[in-house]
């Protein structure tokens, strides 16, 4: 009977250890700086950044009933923009911000000083991400700890 009791109380122990190291994961991706936001970041310190058009747009995908206002498209958009006299190209996956179709048309992009084919565009982290990876570490934590501790 004792054994029963500590094989259960091990478990729950390891499951309780789980969900709280999940929680701390989440927190830590959530406050840790993406590589992209890191690169962005110092090519502002730099003040390496220029402003792309829009030069070429192909559909990625157009909902069925993408001229109503509760469906919008993607698009690969292909940017131009020029350092020293020099044009560069960089394409990106784009959502419209429209209804109709529209993306953005004139863009910030921030490049390496020393390669400025090396560039990015400025964008927001979601945070569902890491709290997704919390998350699933908790609950595979949980289930090997029932597993092993049936």
């Amino acid at each position: 009977m004792d054994n029963e009791i500590n094989i259960s109380n091990i478990a729950l122990i390891l499951s309780v250890l789980g969900a709280i190291a999940g929680i701390v994961l989440s927190i830590v991706l959530n406050t840790a700086k993406s590589r992209n936001e890191r690169f962005v970041e110092k090519c502002r310190r730099e003040g390496c950044s220029a402003r792309a058009e829009a030069v070429k747009a192909i559909p990625f995908y157009r909902a069925p009933g993408y001229k109503r206002k509760d469906h919008q498209s993607k698009f690969y958009v292909t940017y131009e923009y020029s350092v020293n006299g020099k044009t560069y190209r960089k394409k990106s996956f784009e959502q419209a911000k429209d209804s109709w179709g529209n993306y953005e048309r004139y863009r910030t992009v921030y490049y390496d000083k020393r390669n400025p084919k090396k560039s990015d565009f400025a964008r927001q982290k979601n945070p569902a991400w890491g709290c997704l990876t919390g998350i699933v570490f908790a609950v595979a934590v949980m289930l090997a700890a029932v597993k092993l501790f049936p």
